[in-house]
């Protein structure tokens, strides 16, 4: 909506703004969430839970062991 503005009116406003304004508006689209299958998360979930001690301090969790 936002680059739609800037080419059609030459309206150079944020994309938060934007949202802000069409939530009060009531204008809205449905944003349609990914959905994973239950394998992806049942694998995540054991990954997490057999991840080796944090030896170092370490704050993050990937995906790939």
């Amino acid at each position: 909506m936002t680059d739609r503005l800037k080419t059609d009116y030459d309206i150079n406003i944020g994309k938060k703004k934007v949202l802000d304004l069409m939530n009060k508006a009531d204008a809205l689209s449905e944003v349609k969430r990914r959905h994973y299958s239950e394998e992806y998360y049942l694998t995540r979930r054991q990954m997490k839970d057999n991840i080796p001690p944090d030896l170092i301090g370490r704050n993050f969790f990937a995906l790939e062991p």
